[in-house]
């Protein structure tokens, strides 16, 4: 096994007394003059892994990861969330898009400094600690995998309205919303996701640029469909669905909602108030952009990962933030907010089809719902990739068994995708037997919790391992405390908001944190008195 040690002069800003008194790097120097006589815990000298990723498909991996479970949900549930925003949604995604640029470009920065698969779990065990690279990422990848299989069931019930809407016979309809209708076509859409992810890197590379795609045009025109409609069409549509009385008390729990709740930024008499409403609504739009950290697990997947990855994240935000402005105003400017309000208040259980479903035209229903089931769909992909590729990094390292390491001749990791799928397909019949848990919330607290730790991490990087920082392309600069610095305080408050409205949830995180300590130790423990130096394992970045 050799390691070498290769740092371009002029991205190194310390002088060679500071590089003497760094511990990093006297510990890379004592391992290539050691090299012989220590026993390291990787797997192997080399992954495996074959890099194929450009920064396009970074971008694309990006924006299905975040776009499924953000748009098409949050845009309509943030009006019971908080009351009174009313048409001000798109600006409040605006406001909540500052502090996910700021983790974004933490990301990007960590992914330059450190490009190795296994994303957060590498930042966290080289940057901060092994012990929380682990515990941090054990929550991620537990609660993203039940997770996935819960997106792969609520897709599955926008698909079965999409073939209503179609006109597919109500015999049908029926036999697929039964029980074991319905388990199968989710474990059908789950299967293909993971043949995809198994099968051939170039398969998953065209399908999830496809996808891209699919959700780029497929937005645009939606949005131009949307222009040509005007509130009153959607009220008289609305009306024909659902009858005037309802309509009419819907409005009327709408114009309620805004009677106690106003909102003005341009009225000093209430624009304290206003103001707490546009940053609570940006809080809670926040969570619409939860995602964008999937694609740096697959840094050893990537060409030239310290310029791609940055390049395909940034570019991703960008293109997120976008189209959620344009997608957010588009729904605004035909669906009147207080029917929004109002059917939310009265409809708890209200979903994007019950407003989709008002269209008097029935290709602009099926336009909709293919394009937010194919959004949903599309997460699942990225998402099993990249936690594959953390449980895959986790095994590489020694903290787990050596068989989730190995991969196929193709360069997949497929014992690590198979534990991963295996799991989501349990969770896919927990759904269907006691409904669909708090799963989402679960796993929101998870990756907020990896935010913050990820923020840390580049927060401390330049003082902690300036090493690390000085080999990194992209960097912060001056501005690397006050990036950071916001991304670890928008984490912290944001779940700080969760535990306080899912405290049951917050329990249960407890609980599966505590039993991803014990094995850190109990493997961390195994390994050095197998005579694995653990120490200098995590003290230097894994082969590629």
């Amino acid at each position: 096994m050799k390691f070498e040690v290769s740092i371009e002069k002029e991205k190194v800003d310390k002088t060679l007394k500071d590089l003497e008194d760094d511990v990093v790097f006297q510990n890379i120097k004592r391992q290539a003059a050691k090299i012989k006589g220590e026993k390291l815990g990787f797997a192997r000298g080399e992954t495996g892994l074959k890099r194929y990723l450009g920064w396009f498909d970074i971008m694309a991996i990006t924006v299905c990861a975040v776009v499924g479970m953000g748009i098409f949900i949050k845009t309509f549930s943030v009006q019971t969330a908080v009351p009174g925003i009313g048409d001000a949604v798109p600006l409040a995604f605006l406001v909540g898009a500052v502090p996910a640029i700021c983790t974004a470009l933490c990301y990007a920065s960590l992914a330059s400094a450190l490009p190795r698969a296994g994303g957060e779990y590498i930042f966290i065990s080289r940057g901060l600690n092994s012990f929380f690279g682990f515990w941090t990422t054990w929550m991620k990848w537990l609660t993203c995998t039940i997770a996935m299989g819960v997106i792969a069931y609520v897709s599955t019930g926008l698909m079965i309205n999409m073939f209503y809407v179609v006109g597919i016979s109500q015999s049908i309809i029926n036999s697929m919303r039964s029980p074991v209708g319905y388990v199968t076509i989710t474990l059908v859409v789950l299967s293909i996701c993971y043949w995809i992810n198994i099968k051939s890197y170039k398969y998953y590379q065209w399908v999830i640029r496809i996808f891209f795609f699919i959700i780029l045009f497929g937005s645009l025109s939606m949005i131009l469909v949307h222009l040509t409609y005007s509130p009153d069409m959607f009220i008289q549509g609305a009306t024909q669905k659902y009858g005037a009385e309802t309509v009419s008390s819907v409005l009327d729990t709408g114009d309620k909602i805004a009677d106690e709740h106003p909102f003005d930024l341009f009225n000093l008499n209430i624009f304290l108030d206003s103001l707490k409403i546009l940053l609570s609504a940006a809080s809670v739009l926040f969570f619409a952009y939860l995602g964008f950290g999937h694609a740096v697990t697959a840094s050893g997947e990537t060409k030239e990962p310290r310029k791609n990855i940055p390049k395909g994240i940034i570019s991703a935000i960008v293109f997120i933030t976008i189209l959620y402005f344009l997608v957010s105003v588009t729904f605004y400017g035909f669906i009147p907010w207080k029917y929004i309000a109002g059917y939310n208040t009265l409809y708890p259980d209200a979903q994007p089809s019950d407003f989709i479903n008002v269209s008097p035209y029935t290709i602009e229903i099926i336009l909709t719902s293919f394009i937010i089931m194919i959004a949903l769909v599309s997460v699942i992909l990225p998402v099993m990739m990249s936690i594959s590729r953390i449980f895959f990094a986790w095994s590489f390292d020694g903290l787990m068994p050596k068989k989730f390491s190995k991969v196929n001749k193709n360069g997949m990791p497929v014992s690590a995708l198979t534990v991963t799928y295996l799991i989501a397909v349990l969770a896919v019949i927990e759904s269907q037997v006691t409904g669909i848990f708090k799963v989402l919330e679960f796993s929101t607290i998870a990756m907020l919790f990896t935010y913050m730790f990820v923020n840390i991490t580049m927060f401390l990087l330049p003082m902690h391992k300036p090493l690390y920082y000085n080999m990194a392309k992209f960097k912060l600069g001056k501005f690397n405390s006050l990036v950071s610095g916001i991304g670890v305080m928008t984490a912290f408050l944001l779940v700080g908001m969760l535990i306080g409205t899912s405290f049951d949830s917050f329990i249960v995180f407890c609980v599966f944190m505590l039993i991803g300590g014990i094995i850190y130790h109990y493997n961390y423990k195994k390994r050095v008195e197998s005579g694995i130096d653990m120490e200098t394992t995590f003290k230097i970045l894994p082969p590629e």
